[in-house]
């Protein structure tokens, strides 16, 4: 607003596409399961690594995410970067650690 307010200049943009607010950590972490759930599958970057003995269920794997432990990682959002180990449910996890959703 003090960039209005100053003369600035606003952009606006024609999206066809639905708005998700992604707000809060629950509409977060909903908005990523949709997404999977489109997918119909779990999803890992290529660069992330998973531990042998760790499987994926409906969980995003970030780029250069580390899924570590034993057992399943269900329903998780692992940041890029970040480590997770199994096993782990209904989470975000990030760098700094582990959000449960």
């Amino acid at each position: 607003i003090p960039a209005i307010e100053q003369g600035g200049i606003i952009h606006a943009f024609d999206v066809n596409e639905p708005f998700v607010d992604v707000g809060t950590l629950r509409s977060y972490f909903d908005a990523n399961m949709a997404w999977l759930d489109q997918r119909g599958a779990s999803w890992s970057h290529e660069s992330a690594s998973l531990a042998e003995g760790v499987r994926l269920e409906r969980t995003i794997l970030g780029k250069g995410a580390r899924a570590e432990g034993a057992g399943s990682l269900t329903e998780c959002v692992v940041w890029p970067f970040a480590v997770a180990r199994a096993p782990l449910s209904r989470a975000v996890v990030t760098r700094r650690g582990i959000v449960p959703v």
